[in-house]
């Protein structure tokens, strides 16, 4: 059956006003500055897009432009027909110049607005970090409503003029708390009452935080000795929520947080996780490698059950290379070595 909702055929044609001509850049930049002192002092700003606006819109999206290559047209016309698909889009733009951002705001007679401003990542200090709404787990939405652009304004810096201002919209929330210098939060997942935040301490420790209604968990990978790079969450299920906190190459060391009835416990398998399934909270890992034999684990992380699979070992390979590539489904792991598949059949 095919969609009742309406589709718009429309034409867009770009009205550009120079930055000189209406001082966007210059109003918007005062924003940022000044949220930047208000934020130091009192742990947050507020910035309403459209008080620096002196034209009608109902959405937005910003483009940001690279240090050393143009953002081509044809790329950021396939990137807003990709993002705005209830509509068809007629619409051509220009090359944006490095170190520059572009704003393209949608006016309510389906016209296009560009704003221009330098670029809010190598052109100017304080610079800018825009946190984007999620849809689900693994996507986020670029176009911002106009109720949407009334932000939260923080500061990763307490010092003026350093660091960034991240610009939190209505469709996020922003953290809680004022943090210590140099530190800062991100809002990782936030859905169906579920919120995860990561909290970065100055490169040298990472926390995650998970609240769910009125329970909260909170996790110190210093203090837990869970090794890290970059942490972040890799996907959401009924059951659990999957962190990786390190990665290199195809393996990874994960924590699962269990999404039961109370939110209290964690899971932390000290071992090379070389596969993390949503579907089925199987979890493959390397237990040893021992007498010329990988000795592989399957896990199921409701039941813990395990399956033990052992394969020889090419002594040409790499040590840390096991295998040319995984296939798992819930009843077999395939794995192929040397162009040829070996299968174990699943009991979990």
């Amino acid at each position: 059956m095919y969609s009742k909702l309406p589709i718009f055929i429309l034409t867009l044609t770009a009205l550009s006003f120079l930055a000189s001509c209406d001082n966007f850049e210059r109003r918007f930049y005062e924003k940022i500055d000044q949220g930047q002192l208000n934020a130091i002092q009192n742990g947050s700003d507020t910035f309403d897009l459209a008080t620096i606006t002196d034209f009608e819109w109902d959405s937005v999206i910003l483009i940001r432009g690279n240090e050393s290559v143009p953002y081509f047209k044809e790329e950021i016309e396939a990137f807003l027909h990709h993002q705005k698909n209830e509509v068809h889009w007629v619409y051509k733009t220009t090359d944006l110049p490095i170190n520059r951002d572009r704003f393209y705001f949608l006016t309510p007679d389906k016209k296009i607005i560009e704003k221009e401003i330098k670029s809010g990542i190598t052109k100017h200090r304080p610079a800018f970090d825009l946190v984007y709404c999620s849809t689900d787990s693994n996507n986020k939405r670029f176009w911002l409503s106009k109720n949407e652009c009334k932000f939260i304004l923080t500061s990763n810096s307490r010092k003026a003029g350093q660091g960034t201002v991240f610009m939190y919209p209505a469709c996020t929330n922003p953290p809680s708390k004022q943090e210590e210098p140099n530190s800062w939060t991100v809002n990782e997942y936030n859905k169906d009452g579920l919120r995860i935040d990561i909290t970065n301490h100055q490169m040298e420790n990472f926390s995650i935080h998970i609240s769910r209604k009125n329970e909260t968990l909170n996790l110190d990978l210093n203090a837990l000795h869970i090794p890290f790079k970059t942490p972040g969450v890799t996907w959401v299920n009924k059951d659990f929520v999957c962190i990786s906190t390190w990665w290199s190459g195809p393996q990874a060391r994960n924590l699962f947080i269990p999404l039961g009835k109370q939110l209290k416990a964690y899971i932390y398998i000290d071992k090379d996780i070389e596969w993390a399934d949503s579907t089925t909270n199987n979890v493959l890992y390397v237990d040893t490698v021992l007498n010329d034999q990988v000795h592989l684990v399957l896990e199921n992380l409701k039941s813990r059950k395990k399956n033990l699979i052992s394969y020889p070992l090419n002594p040409e390979w790499p040590l840390d290379t096991y295998y040319d590539s995984l296939q798992l489904t819930k009843k077999k792991l395939t794995i192929w070595t040397d162009g040829k598949p070996s299968s174990f059949r699943m009991k979990m």
